[in-house]
């Protein structure tokens, strides 16, 4: 569709979660695929700073801290954006900075924790890899793998409530991954299977990865929603 049509979102038929993601993605891609690219840009300043390994460090630390402090709001961002759209909502720029306003302080409290708890976990895996120190090395691998479970539902959560916590965020998650398994093994499947392709494709994390696993993951939690109502 063309990407000014405002002819609106099908929201009329129900295939299940996962196809209902890629039906809403369908319906405006071009908007999801520029939402995206807005997400993608704020992360590039980092991966610059990892690629241009002969720049100052100086300058390579002021690119890795922004993209770092960027991550949570325009995660944040992103999930509540893919919200408004599966609720049937055209995407349109006005919307982005309404969703800013509302989301970029609570994901600094909320998101920002998750993630670092993330990145510290990656460090010390390495770093006790390096240093054989096995038992650690077995420890942090098991708190990634944990984060990396809850983190299908993390963003979906915020974007329901940003006044959550980040332990809430994590409580809840754990929740739905013992009260759902299947589902939750379900989206962990196609998620690393999206994933994969992005990594492997040439510019899929760039122009639509990130924004399916939000579909993904959000469709999921509200068809789980529906399940327990019913």
């Amino acid at each position: 569709m063309p990407f000014l049509d405002d002819s609106g979102v099908r929201t009329e038929e129900k295939r299940g979660p996962i196809w209902d993601a890629f039906a809403t993605l369908a319906d405006q891609v071009e908007r999801m695929i520029a939402l995206n690219i807005g997400w993608a840009l704020q992360q590039a300043p980092g991966a610059v700073a990892l690629m241009l390994t002969d720049w100052p460090i100086w300058v390579r630390l002021l690119l890795a801290g922004y993209s770092a402090l960027a991550l949570a709001p325009a995660t944040g961002v992103l999930y509540a954006l893919v919200a408004r759209a599966c609720d049937g909502e055209m995407l349109r720029w006005e919307l982005v900075g309404e969703a800013l306003r509302a989301v970029a302080k609570p994901s600094l409290f909320n998101l920002m924790p998750l993630f670092a708890a993330a990145g510290a976990l990656l460090f010390v895996a390495v770093w006790a890899a390096s240093a054989r120190w096995m038992l650690l090395d077995a420890l942090a691998q098991l708190g990634l793998l944990l984060l990396a479970a809850t983190s299908l539902y993390w963003g979906a959560l915020f974007a329901e409530r940003p006044q959550r916590s980040a332990f809430v965020l994590l409580r809840r998650s754990l929740s739905l991954i013992g009260q759902y398994p299947l589902h939750t093994s379900l989206l962990a499947a196609v998620s690393a299977f999206a994933l994969l392709l992005g990594i492997v494709s040439i510019g899929g994390m760039v122009l639509i990865v990130p924004v399916v696993l939000a579909l993904l993951q959000t469709h999921m939690l509200r068809h789980l929603r529906s399940k327990r109502d019913a």
